[in-house]
């Protein structure tokens, strides 16, 4: 039996105080997926580091080339198999685009076929913090709290 699924997720944070903001993205073609963070499966091999980093690139466009720091980890179940474990990761960006849209052009997308995200478009803008903060119905925000 295998074990959970793990993935690396990332809160992409800029501005200071009450200003401070974080990244998120929307996929254009299917909004039921809802508002998400960047983030993904871990493959075999790959460090949650890397995996983190590689999330960031393919659903957003954006290297990140800072640090990242680790926030928390949730455990999620699922209703057949054994769930998922996620590490969530911050790190700082200047980007100043308030949005854009960035079409995934390669990757594996945290999937078992590679490439399987492929050609989705992504709406990525940043919202305040604060607002993030009181989003923790969505299991993306899980951990947002813990950023202060």
């Amino acid at each position: 039996m295998a074990g959970p699924r793990v993935r690396a997720a990332t809160y992409v944070l800029r501005g200071q105080g009450a200003a401070r903001e974080v990244l998120v993205f929307d996929h254009v073609h299917h909004p039921e997926a809802g508002t998400q963070v960047p983030g993904g499966g871990v493959d075999p091999g790959e460090t949650l580091d890397a995996a983190a980093r590689r999330e960031v690139l393919e659903e957003t466009g954006l290297v990140l080339a800072g640090p990242l720091t680790a926030v928390g980890v949730v455990q999620s179940t699922a209703d057949i198999g054994p769930g998922s474990i996620t590490v969530f990761f911050a790190s700082e960006t200047d980007e100043p685009r308030a949005s854009w849209e960035h079409r995934v052009t390669g990757g594996t997308g945290g999937t078992p076929e590679p490439g399987a995200d492929t050609g989705l478009l992504f709406r990525c803008y940043f919202v305040p913090l604060s607002l993030a903060a009181g989003a923790r119905d969505n299991h993306h925000f899980s951990c947002v709290h813990l950023l202060g």
